[in-house]
């Protein structure tokens, strides 16, 4: 009778597992009609989604230093809600980056739009200290800082 050592039975164990997850994989097809690019679909005619288009793009670049001062106040001001929803941030610009071509856009812009993030215990955290902060490193540093608004590129 042979004796089996413990790495033959991890090494034993370990390709009984690979050969059942391979069993297992689920087999992916590509995407179907109503995913990716295929599933663009327009409630308006070209001409007046190009309308629209025209007209919220003007209105982006309208007053940025006006918008940097009437957002100040950040999360508590409305206006720094609403004008953050009009453009692609720092924040998601990164998931925007890299979505493969077959990913739906569709949801990406749901969760752009209509995100319900009301904060986690991180950025909750950072909104009571944010006025601690900027004074501690102001005093460290000997300078004053300002609190500012949103910064919009003119580009």
């Amino acid at each position: 009778m042979r004796t089996i050592s413990p790495e033959d039975v991890k090494l034993l164990a370990r390709n009984v597992y690979n050969i059942l997850q391979k069993k297992n994989k689920q087999k992916i097809s590509g995407p179907d009609l109503d995913y990716g690019r295929q599933n663009i679909v327009m409630d308006i005619d070209d001409a007046e989604f190009e309308n629209h288009k025209k007209t919220f793009l003007e209105t982006l670049g309208a007053d940025i230093n006006k918008i940097e001062i009437e957002t100040r106040n950040q999360n508590d001001s409305i206006k720094w809600q609403s004008e953050r929803l009009k453009r692609l941030t720092a924040s998601s610009f990164g998931r925007i980056c890299k979505l493969r071509k077959n990913t739906s856009r569709a949801n990406v812009v749901k969760l752009l739009l209509y995100s319900n993030f009301k904060g986690n215990d991180a950025t909750r955290y950072g909104h009571e200290m944010e006025k601690t902060a900027r004074e501690d490193i102001g005093n460290k540093l000997n300078i004053a800082i300002d609190e500012c608004g949103l910064f919009i590129s003119p580009d």
